[in-house]
């Protein structure tokens, strides 16, 4: 941080973050009269700016929060609060998502556009407007308006639109390191004049500047308030607005060129500035390509599930070694001890060969979120995003679709509550059911596992395949879906921002990783634990009480009941229904539970690799109900986080019991399908 007040600020922050679903809000009204409840010490500042102009870096710097940024536009859907202690003020710091006008033409816009005004507006009232902030009180004290000093005459427009509105507005010059980087000079002082507002240089990602801004920002506020107009409003109205209220886009264009040629030097196409905007136009020409473009794409991915196997496989053994002997030290003191057989085979046999088991892939999806990350930042998603508008209007969605379905890569929670990027509910609604079909990072490790127990050295390869059938199923439902709804919800043409290319930040990568690797570990520390010593539990106990055997269990009686049933799709085996069932609490827990089932507690061993295939050959599971297998772990029911999410989001249980239904309707044909297609041939 740039101070240790500033440091402070993150160290202390209390991040409140906040959202609903397409449920109806409260009325405005009432909203507002929530202002009143705050303290008059208490001072809102909101971000507000263009997309991509880097306010959730801001946030994240002044709060010590670690919402997800990324290089492209639509990252930030919903409004996010925190209070922070600075300088013995407390603060109320809003975010709020990308907006390029008070007149919004997207759901995100329309959010922000409602916080900063107070009233909905004509494309909300319409049914284009978000409906996820259920927060404070809505209006800010006073408004940080955040650009990018690389281009400073496209952020202006909505800055324009700001000063003078009703709110004191603070201009953040964000990305100075960059300009002055590429020879772009901003005169400060010149452009506070002319614009009428206090304008700070910072850079976000470099952290400079921080406490300028926020003093600069306090100090408006304050001022505001000192001139006994309680109403924010009016009040704002202390600065002038540089443009007239009612002016033309070409007034306001006319200002801005003057504003620029002004204040801004170094714009000459010499500058490194334009050598990257032609650089990025030539990858441009071949990355988005109508043909090459996709084949790209998909050859970026094969590579990525590649480096993920390979190298993650490498690492994943020195985890291995390390829960091994965990596993021996923790047997010996239990058996030291006296502990019933019982117990030690709760904690040996169920708790760590299950929550071990999980562990042990954590290699795997640290590579997987690392190279994702990596690709976010560096723009390139913005693109396939761009690339993906063809084949998603064809499913009567827009590209944007595809930013919440990556994001499902990595879970599909955050990724369904991405949807609210989308304009009309039926698109929404078909982007959620689709979303879980995309293999999340919880399914990598049961594809990894059964991929290299009966594939060899082209278990990468069937790992890409089951990550393709999942984007393919997705499709088709989706396609199908867009067939049985009327036209009046069809996407119109997208409009989506490409940001240029770049190297990645270190720290937002870092960020981006911790966070999800976090989740990860949590989710073995809590449900993969419980589900595991659940599901020895289920398989130890019969009538006779404790029983090694578990075939003799109430467990294996219930699941023994699904073989008839599961049998046509390959899986007619008791211990891989009840592998499947335990995948419901979350997909991690299907490999936790066949280290349980199997008896198996040395995956980082070719011993230990070598007993799982043979316990499992043993029962008739070959190579073609490995691959019906992997088809329907693909695509089957979405975990019980997604499953809640989907419920708040769309506002009821119908949706729910659908989405389970689709989903499970359609792992089941796949993988029917699969196995008997592979039966055919092997």
């Amino acid at each position: 941080m740039a101070s240790k007040d500033i440091a402070d600020i993150a160290a202390k922050s209390e991040v409140a973050a906040t959202a609903t679903g397409i449920k109806q809000r409260a009325p405005v009204s009432d909203a507002r009269a929530g202002a009143e409840k705050y303290d008059n010490r208490v001072i809102t500042i909101a971000f507000a700016g263009n997309p991509n102009s880097g306010k959730t870096t801001l946030y994240n710097d002044y709060t010590g929060a670690h919402f997800k940024t990324a290089n492209w536009p639509g990252v930030t859907y919903e409004v996010k609060e925190a209070t922070v202690q600075y300088k013995g003020r407390t603060l109320r710091l809003v975010d709020l998502p990308g907006a390029y006008a008070l007149i919004p033409g997207s759901p995100e816009e329309a959010e922000a556009v409602r916080f900063l005004t107070g009233v909905r507006s004509d494309a909300e009232n319409a049914g284009v407007g978000g409906t996820n902030f259920s927060g404070g009180a809505l209006g800010a004290d006073v408004i940080i308006n955040v650009t990018d000093s690389c281009a400073l005459e496209r952020s202006l427009f909505f800055t324009t639109q700001l000063i003078g509105a009703g709110t004191p507005v603070v201009v953040a010059l964000n990305m100075a390191d960059l300009a002055e980087k590429n020879g772009i000079s901003v005169d400060t002082q010149r452009l506070s004049r002319m614009l009428g507002a206090p304008a700070v240089s910072v850079s976000a990602a470099r952290r400079t500047g921080l406490s300028e801004l926020l003093d600069t920002a306090i100090a408006e506020a304050e001022k505001a308030r000192g001139d006994g107009d309680r109403n924010r409003s009016i009040a704002g109205k202390n600065q002038k607005p540089p443009v007239p209220q009612g002016a033309t886009e070409e007034m306001r264009y006319a200002f801005i060129s003057s504003v620029i040629s002004a204040c801004v030097t170094g714009c000459a196409p010499a500058t490194g500035s334009l050598r990257r905007a032609v650089a990025s136009d030539r990858a441009d020409a071949v990355l988005t390509h109508t043909v090459a473009g996709p084949l790209i794409f998909l050859a970026i991915m094969a590579v990525i599930f590649y480096i993920t196997f390979s190298a993650g496989n490498a690492i994943a053994g020195l985890i291995g070694r390390v829960l091994g002997a965990l596993s021996v030290y923790i047997g010996g003191v239990l058996s030291d001890a006296g502990a019933a057989d019982w117990a030690i085979s709760l904690v040996i046999d169920g708790i760590i060969a299950g929550v071990g088991g999980v562990l042990m892939f954590l290699p795997n999806i640290l590579l997987l979120f690392l190279l994702l990350a990596l690709l976010e930042d560096s723009g390139y998603m913005a693109r396939a995003a761009y690339l993906a508008d063809g084949v998603m209007v064809r499913l009567g969605l827009t590209g944007k679709a595809f930013i919440p379905i990556i994001l499902g890569l990595g879970c599909s929670v955050p990724a369904i509550m991405a949807t609210r990027i989308l304009e009309g509910r039926q698109q929404r609604l078909r982007a959620i059911l689709m979303i879980p079909f995309v293999a999340c990072g919880s399914r990598l490790p049961v594809f990894i596992l059964i991929s290299a127990l009966f594939f060899g050295r082209y278990a990468w390869l069937v790992t890409f395949g089951a990550f393709c059938a999942g984007i393919l199923a997705a499709v088709i439902v989706a396609f199908i879906g867009s067939r049985l709804d009327d036209e009046k919800d069809r996407p119109g043409p997208m409009i989506i921002e490409l940001p240029d290319y770049k190297l990645p930040s270190a720290r937002t990568v870092f960020i981006s990783v911790y966070e999800k690797l976090r989740e990860y570990l949590v989710r073995a520390g809590t449900v993969i634990f419980l589900s595991a010593a659940g599901l020895w539990v289920f398989l130890h106990i019969g009538t006779d009480g404790y029983s090694p055997d578990m075939s003799r269990s109430f467990g294996a009686a219930f699941c023994r009941a699904a073989e008839l049933f599961l049998a046509p799709a390959g899986l007619g085996f008791w211990q891989i229904a009840a592998a499947l069932i335990a995948g419901i609490a979350a997909k991690e827990a299907v490999v936790s539970a066949m280290c349980v089932i199997y008896g198996v507690n040395g995956l980082h061993t070719i011993a230990g690799m070598y007993a799982l295939r043979e316990a499992m050959t043993a029962t008739g599971f070959g190579v073609a109900n490995a691959l019906a297998f992997l088809a329907f772990t693909a695509l089957y029911v979405p975990c019980i986080a997604s499953l809640a999410v989907i419920k708040s989001e769309t506002g009821g249980w119908r949706r729910v019991m659908f989405a389970l239904f689709i989903h499970f309707l359609t792992a089941y044909t796949v993988s029917s399908l699969v196995y008997t297609i592979a039966l055919v041939f092997m």
